[in-house]
């Protein structure tokens, strides 16, 4: 076993057949292998027919589906016979089925191809092949369901995930390669295991847009396995069958109503769109302002010519001050403007946070109530009270009065199993002693009509003789002549009474009795009166510590979910503050201005600040065209990120949600194939074995 490869062009799928295949294949080809096993084993008596040997297999099988469906194919993967077995519940609480063989349609089409050394060749061509060997699954998916996506019928397939099991000589194959598949090995033998969802590529095509790496683009070249595919070198090739589950389980059976919040993004979206349109208006506004602005810089020179030294140190002052006002007024503004949306966010965080308590609180009381302690609804405010109160109940409540019931019936189940392991001695017991009491009462009747008397230790000492020694002691004068007849008339009759329906009740109500009270008197004794003890005491430490570290776990949640609050009452604190900042820096900002322009009146006669004047030009040229470049770098990015990001959310995710959607909702209305389509849903599962490869 050597050069074991396995290659998965999608580490998704991957990973769900190395997990999910290695579970439910190798579980179903245990069961059906049993039922393969019990037919051969009795083959040298009589043939059995292949639905004896899969309703033993079905017995077998954890009882996960309502249905099971066996298909039997061909090598080429063309159904021969379809088998279909419906598990019933009886009033016992027990289980039976139903098996019986269809023609009902399948939901899943198989077809599996064969090529050596890279030429197609038939199934029994490949038995006893040496080379390259390639075995090919191909599955299609014949339920297709017409829905309605956006107001167009549209067909979707109902989902299947079908996992097939090949299982390998070892001394036969090397070099194995699976496409859509896992290999594992023992040593000896190869179990290849791989998963195919046909059907689900096509559920999920989207309108492609036209847009290189668009989500319908992404989506639509995502590779959804739909065959598997084993290769390996092969020297006299042979290969027992193999098999395939089909299943809805993986999908069906899943709350989907309002999976996807689509309004709630839109709103969120529509948002944004209309916060970029204002961001981009404000700053073609500031653009035109400084344009106005540049025009009249020459004007504005020469009255800064005309400024003194004074003034000029003024304006200076004047125009720093105002520089810092507005850009303290700037700050504050986004500051405020930052604050007021994570203020917006604030109560989203608090919900969200509030929910997953409420989910966890959920999930504590739902799994304390399956384990049978009643809690109520637990909720932030009661869940500490609650969960003391059940540590309470463990040394002298209901919990304690649940544990040792259930450590008493335990303790009893091992009495039971090993006190019935003697049945056969128990009933060999009483049947003797019925049987000596019916000899007596037979002995009394047949005897007093021959007018002989015998009692029971007499008739059991001549019957152990043999016809000839009695002939011989009645010869001898020492047995009536009768004697020989009457003991064999006494046998007869004991017999009779002691197979008559009757006494062989009467023999198993005495004995169940017997093994009722033996049963009581164990139960009284002291090592099993110190066994339920030792449950019970053992069980409640276990039941403390996980209330322990239960109540722990939700007091650490419930920490985090109270800073959460804290924190968003102090970000609408900021807000409140920052808005007060905002407001006034607004008004030093004016009064900073109308210094600046006081000043810059002053200074309008003096001509040593000529050289000033022409820098002042340059300058609002330069911060001019800085304002046009925001502003073109705002419309680029509104083009380019926001609108193509809006786009995306309002038709590609939304597109994806409704055939997922789709997808999910048909998932569970397949019918069960032995019932036909007006069946009330139920689980089903499909079990294909093919015929062996073998000279």
């Amino acid at each position: 076993m050597n050069g074991i490869k396995g290659k998965n062009k999608n580490r998704i799928w991957k990973t769900m057949s190395c997990v999910t295949a290695a579970t439910l294949i190798c579980g179903s080809m245990g069961a059906m292998a049993y039922g393969a096993g019990r037919e051969s084993a009795a083959a040298g008596t009589a043939a059995r027919p292949m639905e004896t040997a899969f309703a033993e297999a079905a017995q077998n099988t954890l009882k996960a589906s309502d249905e099971t469906v066996y298909v039997i194919t061909a090598a080429d993967g063309s159904v021969q016979k379809i088998i279909a077995s419906d598990w019933l519940s009886k009033a016992e609480g027990g289980y039976e089925y139903e098996m019986a063989e269809t023609d009902g349609s399948l939901p899943i089409g198989m077809k599996i191809s064969y090529r050596l050394d890279g030429r197609e060749i038939t199934p029994a061509q490949a038995a006893g092949a040496n080379g390259r060997l390639t075995i090919r699954f191909d599955f299609e998916n014949l339920c297709p369901e017409t829905v309605k996506i956006n107001g167009k019928e549209e067909s979707i397939y109902m989902p299947f995930a079908v996992l097939t099991g090949v299982v390998l000589d070892g001394s036969r194959v090397s070099d194995v390669e699976i496409t859509n598949g896992r290999l594992l090995s023992d040593g000896e033998r190869i179990l290849a295991a791989g998963l195919a969802l046909p059907g689900l590529k096509e559920n999920l095509q989207m309108t492609a847009q036209g847009e290189e790496n668009s989500l319908a683009q992404k989506i639509n070249d995502l590779e959804i396995p739909q065959y598997i595919e084993i290769t390996a070198q092969v020297t006299d090739f042979a290969c027992e069958s193999t098999y395939t589950i089909v299943t809805n389980e993986l999908f069906a059976g899943n709350e989907t109503e309002g999976l996807f919040d689509m309004d709630g993004l839109r709103e969120e979206t529509k948002a944004l769109k209309e916060a970029m349109e204002k961001l981009t208006e404000g700053s073609d506004r500031l653009y035109d302002g400084l344009t106005t602005l540049s025009e009249k810089s020459d004007e504005l020179t020469e009255g800064v010519n005309r400024l003194s030294e004074g003034g000029r140190r003024l304006s200076e002052g004047s125009g720093a001050l105002r520089e810092g006002a507005g850009s303290l007024y700037a700050g504050a503004e986004e500051l405020l403007n930052g604050l007021t949306q994570l203020q917006g966010s604030s109560d989203a965080l608090t919900g969200g946070a509030r929910q997953v308590f409420d989910t966890l609180l959920s999930t504590a009381g739902s799994q304390l109530q399956a384990a049978g302690v009643e809690t109520g609804t637990l909720t932030v405010e009661n869940y500490g009270e609650v969960l003391n109160n059940i540590l309470a109940s463990i040394d002298g409540g209901a919990m304690h009065d649940q544990i040792s019931d259930q450590a008493s019936a335990a303790a009893r189940e091992q009495v039971e199993q090993k006190v019935r392991a003697n049945t056969e001695t128990i009933r060999g017991q009483v049947t003797q002693g019925v049987r000596a009491a019916v000899l007596g009462q037979v002995l009394a009747g047949v005897t007093q009509q021959a007018g002989v008397t015998m009692s029971v230790e007499e008739y059991e000492q001549l019957s152990g003789l043999s016809e000839e020694e009695l002939d011989q002691l009645t010869a001898a004068g020492e047995l009536p002549a009768g004697v020989p007849a009457l003991l064999q008339t006494v046998a007869a009759m004991t017999g009779e009474q002691l197979a008559s329906e009757e006494v062989r009740a009467q023999i198993e109500t005495v004995t169940e009795q017997k093994i009722q009270e033996l049963i009581a008197a164990n139960m009284q004794s002291s090592d099993v009166q110190n066994q339920i003890q030792a449950g019970v005491d053992g069980a409640k430490s276990g039941a403390a510590d996980q209330i322990v570290a239960l109540k722990s776990q939700l007091d650490s949640y419930n920490a985090f979910y109270q800073g959460i609050s804290a924190y968003t009452a102090g970000v609408s604190q900021a807000a409140a503050g920052a808005a007060q900042l905002r407001d006034g820096a607004g008004q030093l900002s004016e009064g900073s201005a109308s210094l600046d322009e006081g000043a810059a009146e002053l200074s309008k006669g003096l001509q040593t600040l000529q050289a000033g004047g022409g820098a002042l030009t340059d300058g609002v040229t330069q911060l001019k065209d800085g304002a046009k470049e925001l502003s073109d770098g705002l419309r680029a990015f509104d083009e380019e990120g926001i609108r193509k990001l809006t786009r995306l959310l309002e038709e590609d995710l939304a597109e994806l949600a409704d055939r997922l959607q789709a997808t999910l909702d048909v998932s569970g209305e397949y019918a069960p194939l032995a019932k036909g389509a007006d069946a009330p849903e139920k689980s089903v599962r499909f079990l294909y074995k093919t015929e062996a490869i073998k000279e």
